[in-house]
């Protein structure tokens, strides 16, 4: 797939379009380690996790809720920004595409219509 890629979508797009993904998986990644810190601070889950993941039984319950808080923060900023942006004006907006009259050099612009 990514040698379609590399045919399909020009260096400098493509180079865009991994970073968007890259950002888009470290912020999905922060958030999920936040809930797993916030999950050990629930009794249930909390054995659950500290059998599964021995260190974090080190962390006290503030620190964790802490960790766990600034992580899904972090999380949250990043993942909108590696989104597309869109606005609800763009929407409205189409692109003018020139109307032509004439052949060659006489070729004269009559007007405009949106596509």
């Amino acid at each position: 797939m990514l040698r379609v890629l590399h045919f399909s979508i020009p260096k400098f797009r493509r180079n865009f379009v991994m970073k968007k993904l890259v950002v888009k998986i470290i912020s999905y990644a922060l958030i999920i380690v936040g809930f797993v810190f916030l999950a050990s601070n629930i009794g249930k889950l909390q054995d659950f996790i500290f059998r599964i993941i021995p260190f974090m039984s080190s962390f006290n319950k503030t620190v964790s809720l802490i960790i766990a808080g600034v992580l899904i923060v972090v999380g949250l900023f990043l993942a909108p920004q590696s989104g597309k942006k869109k606005n609800k004006k763009d929407d409205d907006k189409f692109e003018e595409v020139p109307i032509y009259e004439g052949h060659g050099k006489t070729k004269k612009v009559i007007g405009y219509k949106k596509d």
